[in-house]
């Protein structure tokens, strides 16, 4: 049966704690006082192949030691909280509960302080490099909170560059549920790279909300690249310019930086939170409208009685081609209903009409324009629900019935066989050469184009005529002509969507071939993308080389290949080696040179 566990104190961090116990070899303790600590590195799957791994330990062993702390001993003085080693403590523990190891089984632990013990098992794991991407993201955002080291020299000491180094740094600000998704395979890399672009956290749950309701490409890099494309306002955003620099800047708002994850500039700055300014947006409207309202009940003739709210579009912003005022009818205000048109301001000024004269309390929706000001949204009103037909009376029905699906059916299909059929006549027509019948338009040159027989020519228009008789006589044969035409072309359409399909499965086998050779390629052509694998394993988009500044990195070829898959780069050619892709370099220079002299 599990036993319960004590909560674990926060590990302690002061100097003389850490000058107070300073061990360098392993003391054996008994197992019973060992807890997982709190602060262990690794979060992601704690529990995956615990019981193959207790059945390891149990036949031959515990192989290597652990890395603890000893507990506050206010506390507990007993317990020792174990920061380096936990799943190796979860199958001691597993053990336990069978009965195959008593509470005084002793287990080595080297003990250091608490900040000693919890960098080196950072160490530990990240030297190993098989950590989850989430678990090395806050593995090294807890080694820079120790203040100790910088982005440069934790890439020295671990032998990455400092570039990735800082991309980590960054991605361990990705909001929790990201991180949770990333951990369990949920996403590649590229695409938490892709939601890093955005520093605001609102932004990267709101993106990462709605792809998780996707189908099959949910968490695609490059839609969450224009996801948050569209959620990521810059100081160029209407709503900025109405709160202004002084009061986002007052609340906490900050710019991005921009230079990890894209290379974009220009004068507009990326906000590191849209959501401050919509907050102080709103705060903003609610307190101009206490004058402003008066005002725009003046513009419009009304007393400024009669006037008795506003309503706020939403997202706050309407411009020229902004869709904002639909759904209006699902903002108005208890006991109100909207009444408006989008397109008919004719229809609008009759409504104003009414409501003046007939002294209908209403209410207005504002919003902010483009320019950044406060305005009343010119597309209708709130009134109250029982004078909502008054001012805006239904348009009386024609009589007029909608077509059924099967009624347009056929009335397009035989849209279709009438064309068809005045083709077919202006052909006939032109067996007589035309005679009478041809007809230049006022502009006559479309541009020169290439034909595959007649080479360079210029292309004519010219109208044809032919009478409905004419017409009416190929009708019959116009309905086969039709029907072989679509034949033919549903027949192209199935033979292209089978060459992509073949395609894609193609590709994708290179890709799976490509993740199991053995040994692994030393260089890579992916689409318009070549990558070199460098000393350390990873993969650069330059050679390896002291003065190399590379502006691509992956961490392993799986990480190539995702990002291939989700970029649609294809598998253009592979080297073993780097001689191998040296010489393949210069036959390729000796046969464009031979092209050369040829022409």
């Amino acid at each position: 049966m599990p036993r319960a566990k004590k909560a674990a104190p926060v590990a302690p961090e002061s100097d003389s704690e850490a000058e107070a116990m300073v061990a360098s070899a392993f003391e054996m303790l008994p197992l019973a006082r060992l807890r997982r600590a709190p602060e262990n590195v690794r979060h992601t799957n704690q529990a995956v192949d615990i019981e193959s791994l207790a059945d390891d330990i149990a036949a031959h062993g515990l192989l290597q030691n652990l890395i603890g702390y000893a507990g506050d001993t206010s506390i507990d003085k007993a317990v020792v909280y174990i920061v380096g080693g936990g799943r190796r403590l979860q199958a001691l523990q597993r053990l336990l509960d069978l009965g195959a190891l008593a509470e005084d089984f002793p287990v080595p632990v080297l003990l250091r302080s608490p900040a000693e013990a919890i960098d080196l098992s950072l160490s530990e794991n990240l030297a190993k490099r098989d950590m989850n991407p989430a678990d090395e993201f806050l593995a090294f955002e807890a080694l820079m909170k120790r203040g100790t080291a910088s982005a440069g020299d934790l890439a020295k000491q671990f032998g990455f560059s400092e570039r990735y180094v800082k991309q980590r740094l960054k991605l361990a600000a990705l909001a929790p549920e990201i991180l949770d998704a990333l951990r369990a395979s949920e996403m590649t890399m590229a695409a938490a790279m892709a939601y890093g672009r955005a520093a605001d956290q609102d932004v990267q749950r709101a993106v990462f909300k709605a792809q998780a309701k996707r189908g099959y490409d949910r968490h695609s890099p490059e839609r969450i690249k224009y996801d948050i494309a569209n959620q990521s306002k810059t100081t160029d955003w209407p709503l900025y310019r109405y709160v202004g620099a002084k009061a986002y800047e007052r609340e906490g708002g900050g710019y991005e930086d921009g230079g990890l994850f894209d290379d974009d500039s220009g004068a507009a700055r990326k906000l590191t939170s849209a959501f401050t300014v919509i907050h102080q947006a709103h705060q903003h409207i609610d307190f101009q409208m206490i004058l402003r309202l008066r005002q725009m009940a003046e513009e419009l003739d009304l007393d400024s009685d009669a006037v008795t709210g506003f309503v706020k579009v939403k997202d706050l912003y309407w411009g020229p081609h902004s869709y904002a005022y639909h759904g209006l009818d699902k903002q108005a205000p208890d006991g109100y209903a909207w009444v408006g048109n989008d397109f008919n301001a004719d229809r609008v000024e009759r409504m104003l009409k009414t409501i003046r004269n007939n002294r209908i309390l209403c209410q207005l929706p504002v919003g902010v324009d483009e320019t950044g000001a406060l305005i009343r949204i010119p597309k209708g009103f709130f009134v109250p629900k029982d004078q909502a037909r008054a001012v805006d009376p239904p348009v009386q029905s024609s009589g007029h019935t909608m077509p059924t699906a099967e009624e347009q059916a056929a009335a397009e299909r035989a849209r279709k066989v009438r064309a068809f059929a005045a083709m077919l006549a202006a052909d006939e027509n032109a067996k007589a050469r035309l005679q009478g019948r041809r007809f230049w338009p006022s502009y006559i040159w479309e541009g020169s184009r290439v034909l595959p027989d007649l080479g360079e020519v210029v292309m004519l228009k010219q109208h044809v005529a032919v009478t409905e008789a004419e017409i009416d006589a190929m009708m019959a044969v116009a309905e086969v002509e039709l029907d072989r035409h679509e034949a033919e072309l549903q027949a192209k359409r199935e033979a292209q969507q089978r060459a992509e399909e073949e395609a894609a499965a193609a590709e994708a086998a290179k890709r799976a071939e490509l993740a199991t050779m053995d040994p692994v390629p030393a260089a890579l052509q992916l689409g318009d993308l070549l990558l070199f694998r460098w000393a350390d394993g990873c993969w650069y988009d330059e050679r390896e080389a002291e003065d190399a500044d590379p502006v691509y990195q992956f961490d392993d070829l799986a990480e190539v290949l995702d990002w291939a898959e989700a970029e649609g780069a294809a598998v253009r050619e592979s080297w073993p080696t780097l001689d191998a892709y040296d010489a393949g370099s210069a036959d390729d220079s000796a046969a464009e040179d031979q092209v050369d002299q040829a022409a």
